[in-house]
């Protein structure tokens, strides 16, 4: 299958990371020649692929030379592309070359929190009840991968970011769904108006035949997006008489309510889904009870990119003693609110990164105790000096983990280990 958008046509790729290696294996039989621009250095097995798919690469330096040598212009999702405008007739979203392949029903899911954990669950339930869905995009499976296989499938469930979303112009699930709207990558949209711009493009496309689910309290910033599909407001009170503190275990209340509502529109009432809740996991690094030692409950929750869904986890915690890590980089949105929301329980703050220095004084405006530390090792040092029995360890650090890690997994993951390291010390 190909088609108008790079078929014949002189193609380049910009990035080679997942992504851009899937675009690649994807186009590149039907393209009449293809370009990768990537300023990483390349692997052997990332050449090979290059020399299997007879694409050059283009030195880093060359970039004007790229797009000028172009028909259509692939960026990776990761790329921000404001300082390109001059070229934005050239930009074609994967998203977009996915829309014209995909032949089933797609779901797709976006929001600032809870993508990850609601497409997992989701994507679970649906074929735990005999609906065959797989996921991608986002939530690690590049979404073109998808397509080959499609046929042995009943729907796609995509994750997707609104770096995903905003190049895109033709992309309309059969249900869209977002789960909230809290400010973030502020760095790269501007303002809170311009990221739920790109969250919108999920419902812009949407035709009559489409459903749209929406919580209600966000009506006021996506009902502009809304117009020939159907929508579904959720009601901030529906389905909470059926999720108990066992599923509260798994996941937020607002990750079910979603959930059940889609669910629903496959004829799959709750009830039938809550038999196999009690199975049922979410991906690592989300509010994750690593472990209790001395009395001492330790949480990874490095998911924790924005300040939502720390003071969601902090809220779970209920009156226990917390010790609070907070790190990683901003994102352009401003902290101090967030810092003032933390409750009296919050014993310690633990600063650390890039950032420190900077969370530590909006915790000294709001009275609470912090400290600052360069890397997460030496605050984890004083940590193990300060905690005590009852106490919660809880690694949320509301940050982008770009300033110390290659990713989120990977920071908790560093967390875990210490947390593991220091518990096998206390036992010798």
């Amino acid at each position: 299958m190909t088609h108008k958008l790079y078929q014949g046509k002189k193609v380049g790729i910009w990035g080679f990371g997942k992504t851009g290696q899937s675009i690649l294996t994807f186009v590149a039989p039907h393209a009449e020649k293809v370009t990768v621009f990537e300023s990483a250095p390349l692997s052997e097995a990332h050449l090979l692929l290059l020399k299997k798919n007879n694409a050059l690469l283009v030195p880093e330096g060359y970039l004007d030379q790229f797009f000028e040598l172009n028909d259509i212009i692939i960026p990776s999702p990761g790329i921000d592309l404001r300082p390109y405008a001059q070229w934005s007739e050239k930009f074609v979203s994967e998203l977009d070359i996915f829309a014209a392949h995909v032949t089933i029903k797609t779901i797709a899911i976006t929001g600032s929190v809870g993508k990850t954990s609601t497409v997992t669950l989701l994507t679970e339930l649906l074929n735990r009840c005999g609906i065959k869905a797989i996921a991608g995009g986002n939530i690690g499976t590049p979404m073109l991968n998808l397509i080959e296989h499609q046929n042995n499938y009943h729907v796609i469930v995509l994750e997707l970011s609104s770096f995903q979303l905003e190049l895109s112009h033709t992309f309309a699930p059969s249900i869209a769904a977002i789960t909230n709207l809290f400010p973030n990558h502020l760095d790269r949209h501007g303002d809170l108006a311009d990221y739920a711009q790109a969250k919108g493009q999920l419902l812009l496309h949407q035709q009559e035949d489409d459903w749209a689910i929406i919580p209600f309290e966000f009506l006021e910033a996506f009902i502009p997006f809304t117009a020939h599909q159907k929508v579904l407001w959720l009601a901030d009170d529906i389905y909470l008489d059926i999720i108990s503190p066992q599923l509260l275990d798994i996941t937020f209340a607002q990750n079910w309510q979603l959930i059940f509502a889609i669910l629903e529109h496959y004829d799959i009432e709750p009830e039938a889904a809550l038999a196999h809740c009690n199975t049922l996991t979410i991906p690592e690094h989300r509010f994750e009870r690593v472990g209790t030692h001395n009395g001492i409950t330790f949480y990874n929750d490095s998911k924790a990119t924005i300040a939502e869904s720390m003071l969601e986890s902090v809220a779970r915690l209920k009156n226990q003693p917390i010790i609070l890590f907070l790190g990683g980089l901003d994102k352009g949105v401003d902290r101090t609110p967030s810092i003032a929301q933390l409750p009296k329980n919050v014993i310690h703050v633990f600063c650390f990164g890039r950032e420190a220095e900077a969370i530590h004084t909006l915790c000294a405006k709001n009275g609470l105790q912090s400290s600052s530390h360069i890397t997460l090792e030496s605050a984890w040092e004083e940590c193990k000096k300060l905690a005590q029995a009852e106490d919660a360890i809880l690694f949320s650090p509301a940050g982008a983990s770009y300033d110390l890690f290659k990713n989120y997994e990977e920071r908790g993951t560093v967390f875990k280990k210490l947390v593991q390291e220091f518990c096998t010390e206390s036992k010798d």
